[in-house]
């Protein structure tokens, strides 16, 4: 019957220090699990920071110039609009 050795309190607040600072190996694969996916993801910032933003104010030039030439042109030949409409209605 050999009595087992108590760990010291010393040995304790060591392994307490220690804990949080270093992972337990078994959790090393599950966190280059998780940065395999995130570099996966597709990088969207240049996209969503510059091409949208860009399509978005070329697009509003765009209608904007739209709106008036269809100003214009129903100042200019009244009904036109409507006639426009209709075709596209009829087709």
């Amino acid at each position: 019957n050999r009595k087992q050795r108590e760990p010291s309190e010393e040995s304790e607040e060591y392994d307490s220090h220690y804990v949080d600072e270093y992972p337990h190996p078994s959790s090393i694969p599950d966190k280059m699990q998780n940065l395999q996916i995130e570099e996966e993801l597709p990088d969207t910032t240049m996209l969503d920071s510059v091409v949208l933003p860009a399509i978005a104010s070329v697009a509003r030039i765009a209608l904007s110039a739209l709106q008036r030439a269809f100003t214009e042109a129903e100042r200019i030949i009244p009904g036109v609009s409507l006639e426009l409409v209709n075709e596209i209605v009829d087709s």
